[in-house]
């Protein structure tokens, strides 16, 4: 099954070697969440909304 949502990041390929898993995936240039939060000190009301409303379309993508 594939999914196309500019939420989602696609997976290419996964495979496993010896005792790892390879995940090829679209790169995505904004960062880590984390480090976004840790930037601006905390997220005001609308950054949390936003981040939100985005995680929860790219949810709703997959189980829809």
């Amino acid at each position: 099954m594939g999914l196309t949502h500019r939420n989602i990041i696609r997976l290419y390929s996964a495979f496993v070697v010896n005792t790892d898993i390879c995940l090829i995936m679209e790169y995505a240039d904004g960062g880590e969440l984390v480090d976004f939060v840790r930037e601006k000190d905390g997220l005001s009301e609308i950054d949390a909304r936003n981040i939100i409303r985005q995680v929860t379309l790219a949810m709703q993508m997959c189980h829809g």
